[in-house]
């Protein structure tokens, strides 16, 4: 049986947009699904996005469709037993990715926040996936996430050269990503 977590929507903050998403529960996982709508170099861009997940949060396959302009763009992404592959091709450069990082959304944050379940003062180096835009493809990113307090993660790329402090809500998703987005609302 399946039963909505949590709903949310974004502002984006750094060029006009929004982004909306939910968390789903079901007996085999969870299921991240929602769109970004946002203007980036003068074009109107849509993402529509869904990421399932096994039950300890390690994401199994993501799909991505939508347009930035008038161009088309639609990417499936996923992992099994035998690795990472993208539109059906394999792709051993992403070995030891747990997590899908879309990065044109916050939605994803919410995945290693709560595969990690830290304490206060833990921290842990990730491996995701990364979906860039604008350039439309997938490499390794490497990341730390350090648990500051109750509602807040210091979020770093491994070489530093980039972070923020990101507060989250009690199910995960992030509330406030300072310079990037801001919640808008959010509802269980």
């Amino acid at each position: 049986m399946s039963a909505v977590i949590a709903r949310v929507t974004w502002k984006r903050l750094d060029v006009p947009g929004h982004d909306e998403a939910q968390l789903i529960s079901s007996g085999d996982g969870a299921v991240l699904s929602g769109y970004a709508d946002f203007i980036s170099n003068g074009k109107d861009c849509r993402f529509d996005y869904r990421v399932d997940c096994l039950p300890d949060w390690r994401t199994s396959l993501c799909t991505i469709s939508g347009s930035v302009g008038s161009d088309i763009v639609s990417m499936v992404i996923g992992r099994d037993q035998s690795g990472w592959t993208v539109d059906g091709i394999a792709h051993p450069d992403l070995a030891g990715c747990e997590d899908i990082d879309l990065s044109f959304t916050p939605a994803t944050n919410l995945l290693p926040v709560r595969r990690l379940s830290l304490a206060v003062g833990e921290n842990s180096k990730v491996r995701a996936a990364w979906f860039r835009f604008p350039e439309l493809d997938v490499q390794v990113l490497d990341q730390i996430y350090t648990r500051l307090d109750g509602n807040r993660f210091l979020y770093q790329s491994a070489d530093r050269t980039f972070e923020r402090i990101l507060t989250v809500d009690q199910s995960g998703f992030v509330t406030d990503y300072p310079g990037l987005w801001i919640v808008e609302s959010i509802s269980p």
